[in-house]
């Protein structure tokens, strides 16, 4: 849909001759691009409202992109099946903090270990490229330092903040942790304990992409129950039309 949408964005601007005709196919590219990321963008803000953590949501987007960017090298084949993917990680590391900072016992040292824990995958298996895009080994090098850098960086501001803003220093632990997550996924992807002569790598991506697409759902409507008990006998915050309150969520108010 994404694709077909900047294909005829794209073939508009050539009729208006706004573009030249030899350029149309990067700015297909770089429209897909755009969309598919204010697609996420949208998402994650819509997921982070749900959680009453708009600003930390917008947080999650960019420190999740740019750990990314340095880390992982590899494409999921369709943008329905990243945002996906995508959307399971936000829904997951908000909804993990949300629950995390309200309970006493998390202390700086569970918090270290986790960091820990996400830096040793990552030290692992960075960088993860794709199989027909082979780095030579020097920027492999680089491209592995500049992670390990990156990752070290935000574990330490993690933990720097965390007396002061303890919400935000678990939103950056969870985030590592989903990252070095998805790092393994990808390997598992690339070449787990599959045999190679009965299953491709396309095959293994659909079989990965099943799973998360049921947890996606899953935690999605956790979510909306979650929400719906919470908002239960309450008005709307924006006073907007607020439709009729059923009698089965009645039963579930918190007095």
């Amino acid at each position: 849909m994404i694709s077909e949408l900047s294909k005829r964005i794209s073939l508009f601007l050539c009729r208006k001759k706004i573009i030249d005709a030899d350029d149309l196919e990067i700015y297909k590219n770089r429209l897909e691009i755009s969309i598919s990321t204010l697609t996420r963008l949208t998402v994650t803000v819509l997921i982070g409202l749900v959680f009453q953590m708009f600003f930390l949501s917008v947080i999650f987007f960019f420190l999740f992109a740019v750990i990314k960017l340095s880390t992982i090298g590899y494409h999921i084949k369709s943008h329905l099946n990243y945002n996906l993917v995508f959307s399971s990680m936000a829904c997951l590391v908000l909804g993990f903090t949300h629950m995390t900072v309200s309970v006493d016992n998390y202390t700086i040292s569970i918090h270290i270990l986790l960091l820990m824990l996400s830096i040793l995958i990552i030290w692992r298996y960075t960088p993860v490229v794709e199989d027909n895009e082979p780095m030579d080994s020097n920027k492999e090098k680089n491209k592995r330092s500049i992670s390990i850098c990156l990752v070290v960086l935000v574990s330490i501001a993690s933990c720097l903040i965390f007396r002061s803003y303890k919400q935000t220093s678990v939103l950056m632990v969870f985030t590592l942790l989903a990252v070095a997550v998805f790092i393994a996924i990808l390997k598992i992807i690339k070449g787990g304990n599959y045999n190679p002569k009965l299953v491709t790598i396309k095959n293994k991506e659909e079989i990965i992409m099943k799973k998360i697409k049921k947890s996606f759902l899953e935690k999605l409507a956790a979510c909306s129950k979650y929400a719906a008990v919470k908002a239960a006998g309450s008005t709307s915050a924006a006073g907007c039309h607020q439709p009729k309150e059923p009698e089965a969520l009645k039963k579930l108010r918190r007095f």
